[in-house]
């Protein structure tokens, strides 16, 4: 069964959550944004982390 994982994801837990449930797809929004809007650094690191 697919499994997608959100909530509280970010640049420094992600890499982590990958590895211990291995997902399908992840889901995220806070992780990204400051001060309720997108954040390009803050996305770029995640992305980063997720690619590592």
């Amino acid at each position: 069964t697919p499994v997608y994982l959100a909530g509280g994801l970010h640049a420094d837990n992600v890499r982590r959550a990958i590895e211990t449930v291995q997902p399908y797809g992840l889901d995220l929004c806070s992780g990204v944004r400051t001060d309720q809007r997108l954040d390009p650094v803050k996305l770029a690191l995640f992305m980063k982390a997720v690619n590592e």
